[in-house]
């Protein structure tokens, strides 16, 4: 991962100006009923990020012009799970939920006292760590990215 866009993003996400989701890259807080959920979002209800949501939307302010382009709250260039290949490709990263390679291999993230997981898309939904230590791991880890 760049490093420039690692410093962008764990700024981001230390900031507290996001509040955290699961399950997608955005949403709106809500209770699990989709109506309700529509609701949220017709009454200006609270977006919520998954961490790579927030990477996302840092590639948003830095390319207006594509982010005038995307009409879904939920999405990001057609994506709603993972980071889209655009933003991949921008912020240097090898995959698209953040798969973690130690000397080019898969490697676990593992969060001392907390346990192991597959990619920080499986760390933000696990809730078991907010966006700070989220963003203490990828400020040590990145050039694993």
């Amino acid at each position: 991962m760049k490093k420039a866009v690692m410093e962008k993003w764990v700024k981001a996400l230390r900031s507290r100006d996001y509040k955290r989701g699961t399950g997608r890259l955005r949403g709106y807080v809500s209770p699990s009923d989709p109506e309700r959920r529509s609701r949220a979002y017709e009454n200006g209800g609270e977006q919520a990020f998954c961490c790579l949501a927030v990477l996302c939307n840092i590639h948003a302010q830095e390319h207006p012009e594509i982010a005038a382009t995307q009409t879904s709250p939920y999405e990001y260039l057609g994506e709603n799970e993972f980071l889209p290949r655009e933003v991949m490709e921008w912020a240097g990263m090898d995959s698209s939920d953040g798969m973690f390679y130690d000397e080019g291999e898969e490697s676990p993230i593992v969060i001392p006292k907390v346990g192991k997981f597959e990619s920080l898309a499986s760390l933000n939904d696990s809730n078991k760590v907010g966006f700070g230590r989220i963003a203490d791991w990828i400020e040590k880890n990145y050039r694993g990215l």
